[in-house]
């Protein structure tokens, strides 16, 4: 794996706290592996879309998806995507440095284009 990774969360799985059990899981596998550079778990939540199914994402990052496979495989819907938007998007666990530099610059980009 190689790719970004989203897992969508429907309202039962949040209600159900199945994100503070994912971010456990990650973070645990995230030392475990003597917490590497670029392995990071992010989060999207876009509230004015409480009816969409998948108004709650889990992403993982290339190099967590190698590190995190298992867990991955543990969610029905997950499947490979693009990177999101860094706007849209924020830190939930692993290398807080990742949220750094070229993804902080894009995300000033995005907000300057809307504005």
């Amino acid at each position: 794996m190689s790719e970004w990774y989203k897992i969508p969360l429907t309202s039962d799985q949040v209600a159900q706290g199945v994100i503070m059990e994912v971010q456990f899981a990650f973070t645990e596998i995230y030392l475990t592996h003597g917490a590497p550079k670029d392995v990071a778990l992010l989060i999207s939540e876009t509230p004015n879309h409480i009816a969409d199914p998948e108004n709650t994402c889990l992403y993982l990052t290339p190099l967590a998806t190698r590190l995190c496979a298992a867990l991955i495989q543990q969610f029905e819907g997950a499947h490979p995507c693009r990177e999101p938007s860094p706007s849209e998007s924020s830190h939930l666990a692993g290398d807080m440095a990742y949220l750094s530099g070229e993804r902080e610059l894009k995300a000033l980009r995005e907000r300057s284009d809307t504005n």
